[in-house]
């Protein structure tokens, strides 16, 4: 296929079989390059750049059979980078990966409410793995009379 622009021959793409198509880069603007072409090592590569927690979390979404699918999930964290800064975004990504987690928005959340920097304050599971509040003294419940069966 040829392309002509007032007379003069800008493009020439290769023939190709019929219904297939071909993507030139260089025809793309940079800025939109990797998102065209699904350059998913690209995006690997710029979540390390911006963090290596947020990479860490970046091939975590990114790990699957499809994983141009899972683009869109990519920059919606980048835009929460550009948003907030990629330091909170690093240590909310941190959390996550430690806590096995997998979506997005929790990181957004987490970063909006301020709660990457914060600890987390589990208690202690109780002697014996009894849930204390749940399971309270028999004697709480004794109405004072024997019971025969």
């Amino acid at each position: 296929m040829k392309i002509f622009a007032a007379g003069q021959l800008v493009k020439c793409h290769p023939r190709q079989k019929p219904g297939a198509r071909v993507t030139d880069p260089a025809d793309l603007p940079s800025e939109r390059t990797d998102y065209a072409m699904r350059d998913i090592e690209s995006q690997r590569r710029q979540a390390y750049r911006r963090g290596e927690s947020i990479g860490a979390f970046t091939d975590v979404i990114l790990d699957g059979p499809l994983p141009w699918t899972r683009m869109r999930h990519v920059y919606k964290l980048f835009r929460t980078c550009d948003r907030y800064g990629n330091d909170r975004v690093n240590t909310a990504c941190e959390r996550a990966v430690d806590a096995g987690a997998t979506s997005v928005t929790t990181i957004v959340g987490m970063v909006e409410r301020a709660l990457e920097a914060e600890q987390a304050t589990a208690e202690p599971p109780p002697p014996d793995n009894v849930i204390v509040g749940r399971f309270a003294d028999a004697s709480h419940f004794a109405t004072g009379r024997e019971v025969t069966r």
